[in-house]
């Protein structure tokens, strides 16, 4: 006699792995062309210190959250706010972005060697 067990598929949410301390290289995508910058991580006390350079500014940053799929991380410059939505995994990260003025792209880095 057979018996047919029908295939179970379990979805499991990953945690959100965290940055490596160090700087990442960047490119950012955007309809316009590639921006390159880096993401400086560095450790603060028990939590993370992070800063954005793109372009050459270096603007405030206003947050840096841990949600279940990865990273927001949020800056300003006047009144301009980029919101970074990254996921790390192993030496690299991958996301996107959206700006307070519409525009918007995709993030991909490498941690510096």
């Amino acid at each position: 006699m057979r018996l047919l067990v029908p295939a179970i598929a379990v979805l499991v949410a990953q945690a959100a792995e965290p940055p490596k301390v160090g700087t990442y290289d960047l490119e950012l995508t955007t309809d316009e062309g590639t921006l390159v910058g880096e993401l400086a991580v560095a450790r603060a006390a028990d939590t993370l210190a992070v800063r954005a350079t793109v372009r050459g500014h270096s603007p405030a940053t206003r947050s840096f959250v841990r949600e279940a799929a990865g990273y927001v991380f949020t800056v300003a410059m006047g009144e301009t706010t980029v919101r970074y939505r990254l996921a790390f995994a192993g030496d690299s990260l991958r996301g996107s972005f959206r700006m307070s003025t519409g525009g918007s792209g995709t993030v991909a880095g490498k941690l510096r060697q």
